[in-house]
């Protein structure tokens, strides 16, 4: 992702093609300058699929409004995991980031959360994109004797770090990494059993009991169709591409006009049941959310009315028996209607 050129695109498309709806969606490098671009020429816009912390980087927001999950949450996904074998660790962790707007707010949320569970936490810091050489900071944790590992980086320096945290004889009982292993090419790509018992966040499987509000399938179904007819396994970000249309839809046809504003307030008042989940720009934060936010994440309760909090869950990759490498859903923290489908392992 190019912010400088998605910038570059959402202002063509506004000026050049007057476009009446952007719709824009995956990471925080392509949706806050497209927001922030549609922002600026009052362009009404819908995000998904994009950190609710860092899409707030680009705020204030009139035009747009974004549905997925926030870092915080993501945190507890993080530290749920490893509570599930907490009696199995010394409770030592270490982290390490990529220095970009992903890595930062995964930085600050996973420790802050991390010390106020009572792990002692070794924090390394953010490094930049192409790093190749990470044996000071694997051999820094080795002295730390840690036993946990956390990061988010862009999959090609994870494929390097755990490559050369297995040649250097640092091998963590758990290692539980965002963004670099959401995708199964990025995890065979790791190579042999590298993979084998890696955790991350899981926002959107099979296994999530939605449906589509266009075609009426189920997720089993639009993965097992998007399988049919590419030949290649599912991926998380499917069902949020195929959630994008399902708002857009929907907001255009109760908008009933392409208007500006009337398309604005028809984004602000979506209330839908979407492949990905319930959808709602309306629904207040609930009291435990609130608790969560106010103190460390205020923007979070200045924009409240501008998102929609998404479920996000915990998997585990494992052997597969369709495929080389499967995740399993093994923590599902509030979400009881996502069902857990293995058990953690070391």
């Amino acid at each position: 992702s190019d912010a400088d050129f998605a910038a570059t695109v959402a202002e063509d498309l506004i000026t050049l093609d007057e476009i009446d709806l952007m719709v824009v969606l995956h990471t925080p490098g392509t949706v806050v300058p497209v927001s922030t671009t549609a922002e600026r020429y009052e362009v009404p816009t819908i995000a998904l699929d994009c950190p609710l912390v860092s899409w707030l980087t680009g705020a204030p927001y009139n035009w747009s409004y974004c549905a997925f999950w926030t870092e915080p949450d993501v945190a507890e996904i993080f530290m749920g995991m490893w509570e599930l074998v907490r009696n199995q660790t010394n409770e030592v962790a270490c982290g390490l980031w990529s220095d970009d707007p992903d890595g930062l707010s995964f930085h600050d949320a996973t420790i802050a959360l991390a010390e106020e569970r009572g792990y002692e936490f070794v924090d390394s810091g953010l490094v930049p994109y192409g790093t190749d050489d990470f044996s000071p900071y694997i051999e820094e944790w080795k002295g730390a004797d840690a036993e946990l590992l956390t990061g988010n980086f862009i999959p090609p320096d994870f494929a390097t770090l755990w490559g050369q945290c297995y040649e250097l004889g640092f091998v963590p009982k758990v290692a539980t990494i965002g963004r670099s292993i959401l995708f199964p090419p990025a995890v065979e790509a790791l190579g042999g059993d590298l993979p084998m018992g890696l955790t991350t966040e899981v926002w959107w499987s099979p296994y999530h009991p939605f449906e589509s509000s266009l075609t009426g399938q189920t997720s089993e179904e639009l993965c097992a169709a998007w399988t049919e007819e590419s030949g290649k396994q599912w991926t998380q970000p499917l069902g949020y591409s195929h959630a994008a249309f399902e708002v857009a839809v929907d907001v255009l046809e109760r908008a009933g006009s392409l208007d500006k504003e009337k398309l604005r307030d028809a984004i602000a008042e979506t209330n839908l049941d979407t492949i990905v989940g319930p959808i709602n720009f309306q629904e207040p934060l609930s009291s435990e959310e609130i608790a969560r936010y106010e103190e460390d994440y205020p923007e979070l309760i200045d924009y409240k009315d501008h998102y929609s909090i998404t479920p996000v869950v915990g998997g585990q990759w494992v052997k597969g028996t369709e495929w080389t490498w499967e995740i399993e859903l093994v923590f599902n923290w509030k979400y009881d209607e996502i069902p857990e489908t293995a058990d953690m392992i070391l």
